[in-house]
């Protein structure tokens, strides 16, 4: 088990005091979460094995204020936040992993500051505790945090992205699930046309969530192509 801290940020966009979970050693890597929020499984674990990770709580989820994400306004404000978290990091040219909403938000970081980031790439993720009351919390938080994701992303989740993406600069790895009942699989290949230096890399017999489904077959995938460093995005 690795060694974890969380560290609070002041964030003087829309006054948010940002929390980050940081765990392992090595080079930095950041890893954005998913729209259920934050998870620390076996693949963020597998991560710390080479790298220090740096895991931002999405405003209104995880360790930050749940009334946080009322002053999040617009996508446009989630953006300048985890630009002024990385400059408050010291993160330059970092490789960024996004999972799902993660994945979405890794690529709107990298058309907004191209410089910033260098892009590489189910049921025990959502199992219930066993004491009741604990249920009932971790149901009212994974609805608390998709509501708070789900801000970003409802009704519809292209927020003009195809009109920047191609501003991305970084080495972009494209991972998706063949079986992906959320987002289809042909999305992989039309991110990859418009990302210039990109290649997608679809896992067979697997749904939305690879880093969970099929860890053995990611973790590979994500190794080589994070040698050098890069970002990857994950379905």
């Amino acid at each position: 088990m690795v060694t974890t801290s969380v560290r609070t940020i002041p964030i003087r966009h829309c006054n948010f005091e940002a929390k980050v979970k940081v765990g392992g050693s090595g080079p930095p890597l950041v890893y954005l979460h998913a729209a259920g929020g934050p998870i620390w499984d076996p693949f963020v674990e597998w991560l710390c094995e080479s790298y220090t990770v740096y895991a931002p709580h999405h405003p209104g989820t995880g360790e930050t204020v749940r009334e946080s994400i009322y002053a999040v306004e617009t996508l446009w404000d989630l953006v300048l936040i985890y630009d002024e978290l990385f400059d408050a990091l010291k993160l330059s040219s970092v490789p960024v992993i996004g999972t799902s909403f993660g994945g979405m938000m890794a690529c709107e970081l990298a058309s907004h500051r191209p410089d910033r980031i260098s892009l590489p790439a189910v049921q025990e993720a959502l199992k219930m505790p066993d004491d009741p009351d604990a249920v009932a919390t971790a149901i009212a938080d994974l609805v608390w945090a998709l509501g708070a994701t789900g801000k970003f992303v409802w009704p519809i989740p292209d927020k003009g992205l195809k009109k920047r993406i191609h501003r991305v600069k970084a080495d972009t790895l494209i991972v998706w699930g063949e079986d992906d009942a959320l987002v289809s699989s042909v999305y992989a290949k039309e991110f990859a046309a418009r990302i210039a230096n990109s290649r997608f890399e679809i896992i067979k017999n697997c749904g939305h969530v690879p880093q969970v489904e099929r860890l053995e077959t990611l973790k590979p995938l994500v190794q080589k192509f994070l040698q050098p460093q890069r970002v990857a995005v994950t379905a």
